[in-house]
């Protein structure tokens, strides 16, 4: 969706589709992949957290869960437990040393938000709120 929504727009977005549009830039190269998050106010997706995860992991999960509910009417589930053919957007919390990153990406139909600090996981989940739910 190209505009913001309003409140009035917000109770009519569960029936559109929810289409998000991912655009990596890896060594000058452009991949996009549409993935369909939501659609008529239904979402196979659950999120993912690791079994170990920490309060702030667990926030990064709730903020994600909040905004998606608001922008599509879905509230998403938190989930600890990989299934398989399950699809997910995980929250990974990388162990790469250096300065402090986070990356979003598609593999699949699997969405990562994947982070090398607790904070920058939380920054990785609000640049994917901002840019991908426009809120």
């Amino acid at each position: 969706m190209d505009q913001v929504l309003t409140k009035a727009s917000r109770t009519r977005a569960h029936y559109l589709p929810f289409l998000l549009l991912f655009t990596l830039f890896t060594s000058g190269t452009i991949y996009t992949q549409k993935l369909q998050l939501a659609n008529n106010g239904h979402s196979d997706y659950k999120i993912l957290l690791n079994s170990n995860a920490s309060q702030s992991q667990q926030k990064a999960a709730n903020v994600l869960q909040n905004y998606f509910h608001k922008v599509t009417a879905v509230k998403l589930a938190i989930s600890n437990v990989k299934r398989e053919n399950e699809l997910y957007i995980s929250l990974i919390l990388s162990e790469s040393e250096g300065a402090e990153h986070f990356e979003i990406k598609n593999v699949a139909d699997q969405l990562i938000i994947s982070a090398n600090t607790e904070k920058t996981l939380l920054y990785g989940v609000y640049q994917f709120i901002s840019t991908y739910l426009k809120c």
